[in-house]
């Protein structure tokens, strides 16, 4: 076994026992194990990957869940099932087959029973398929769904407004009214939150004026500090032409605030729309995907919809996720305003959709590229120092490397290109136009010395074939060992640096730091 694999299996070594460490002192004191358990939590995050930590709970705290499951008869082992025991749920909880007599689990000895996840599959489980109960009635649905919740109609609910089953939302709506004329308050918000679900997507019915005035009857009996939250929810569901009036101490504002923006899109109201998200101003667009949705499917009704989007992303300089680049898609182009295909820059620098001329990038204060520099070194610091698969041996070989060949002019700059991923790029792909050979090429034009992180093998052979039409004193390659392994050689360049990293094909400036040791 290599030095680099030694380490490399070592820290997870070391984060798998940080893991069980913590997860044992949290099964000893349960209750008081936040308190308890602090260091042994500190110990884990530290010794382990920051994604390693949620999923390593979020998977322990699935575990107990499924062993409950199974302790209470619910959910059968694989040995219960090899034993050809019958999977059975209690009766309290299923009255008859889960969803219909042509897929019961319960009869058929040779299926394995699969504990459903998502909630699509829990409401499958229970009877609804594709937003339509099937052989079961609402009040069996529901009395069903008691098994992934305390509160089987507040479950319900919020199951099927999470992934928008809005039909079958509307009859447990129908259902709920028609039952009781008086339902505990928690109950009566999340039916009006399914209410406004709705009619935010446009899926509203005549009947729904019904509906809308059993549930204005039913907030008769919600708490006093309770009552501006649920009646302006109902309010937003029909055309809005002022503001209204939000008390400082409302309960659930984001809530609410989503809601009448979205009636605002909806309606053609935009001025309103655009008034209400200029004084609402601790309110995130970009956290809702209802309203984000809303303004999707709108943006071709009004111009102003899209602009305004776009002005509100400028403003906030939000860097969008992929949970937000449908909605940011599907606003740009629905609204025609702006098609990237077409989007070119002249030479002067101006831009060919508004006219107005690019500013030049301005230099960073030294304050500013002080303080940049300190916390992207102590990330990579921090970085290497957990995670670095490289070896001592290897960055020492680097070092050398890095004294003996690279030999700055004083007024050129030395430029680092990551190719690690060059096998898959082809370095010889000099007949497409965009391999590293013309990387390379440019590079030497530009720069007084060039380093290529690189792997051996392939084409990368010949980078020092004197033959080569790269054999060239200035430039130089170091032949790193690690698949994914090039943040070290930050700490070892004591001259101007220009980091050029190579993705998918494609190479990305990343860094221009003079990173003083």
């Amino acid at each position: 076994m290599s030095d680099a694999t030694a380490g490399l299996k070592a820290s997870r070594e070391r984060c798998y026992k940080s893991r069980d460490e913590y997860f044992k002192c949290c099964e000893e004191y349960k209750t008081y194990s936040e308190s308890k358990c602090r260091k042994l939590k500190e110990k884990f995050e530290k010794d382990c990957p920051p994604s390693w930590v949620p999923h390593f709970i979020r998977k322990h705290n699935y575990e107990k869940y499924k062993q409950k499951l199974v302790d209470e008869g619910v959910l059968l082992t694989e040995a219960n099932i090899n034993g050809n025991r019958l999977f059975h749920l209690t009766c309290n909880v299923l009255a008859s087959s889960i969803v219909s007599k042509s897929t019961n689990v319960c009869g058929n000895q040779d299926s394995s029973p699969k504990f459903p996840r998502t909630n699509v599959e829990k409401l499958a489980h229970c009877g609804c398929i594709n937003d339509a109960l099937h052989d079961v009635t609402v009040e069996q649905f529901c009395e069903r769904i008691k098994l992934f919740g305390s509160v089987k109609y507040l479950e319900a609910l919020r199951i099927l407004k999470d992934i928008r089953y809005l039909k079958t939302g509307r009859l447990l709506l129908r259902h709920l009214c028609s039952s009781s004329s008086s339902l505990p308050a928690y109950i009566v918000l999340e039916m009006i939150e399914m209410f406004v679900c709705i009619h935010m997507e446009g899926v509203n019915e005549r009947c729904d004026e019904e509906l809308y005035r059993e549930l204005l009857l039913l907030t008769n009996k919600v708490p006093y500090f309770l009552k501006p939250t649920v009646l302006l929810l109902l309010k937003s569901c029909y055309p809005i032409n002022v503001i209204p009036k939000l008390p400082s101490n409302l309960m659930l504002r984001p809530l609410v605030i989503t809601a009448l923006l979205a009636n605002y899109v909806r309606f053609g109201k935009i001025s309103l729309f655009q008034a209400l998200l200029v004084k609402e101003t601790d309110y995130d667009l970009f956290k809702n995907d209802k309203l984000l949705r809303v303004l999707a499917l709108h943006t071709n009704s009004d111009s102003a919809v899209s602009s305004t989007y776009l002005q509100y992303l400028s403003r906030r300089s939000v860097t969008l996720l992929a949970d937000n680049m449908w909605h940011f898609n599907s606003v740009i182009s629905q609204s025609k305003y702006w098609d990237i295909r077409n989007t070119t820059i002249s030479k002067n620098g101006d831009c060919c959709i508004c006219g107005e001329k690019f500013k030049k990038n301005e230099d960073l204060s030294k304050m500013e590229f002080s303080l940049l520099r300190n916390e992207i070194m102590k990330y990579l610091f921090d970085d290497m120092r957990l995670f670095s698969s490289a070896t001592d041996q290897e960055i020492s070989n680097l070092r050398k490397h890095i004294k003996r060949e690279l030999k700055p002019l004083e007024d050129r700059k030395l430029l680092v290109v990551d190719a690690l991923n060059v096998l898959y790029t082809r370095i010889n792909n000099v007949r497409s136009g965009y391999g590293i050979d013309e990387v390379l090429q440019k590079s030497l034009n530009m720069f007084a010395n060039v380093l290529l992180i690189v792997r051996k093998g392939g084409d990368t052979n010949r980078i020092w074939n004197k033959h080569d039409k790269f054999s060239n004193a200035r430039l130089s390659a170091f032949f790193c060992h690690r698949m994914y392994d090039f943040f070290f050689f930050f700490f070892f360049l004591n001259p101007t640096l220009i980091v050029l990293f190579s993705e998918g094909g494609f190479f990305i400036v990343y860094l221009i730091l003079n990173i003083q040791l």
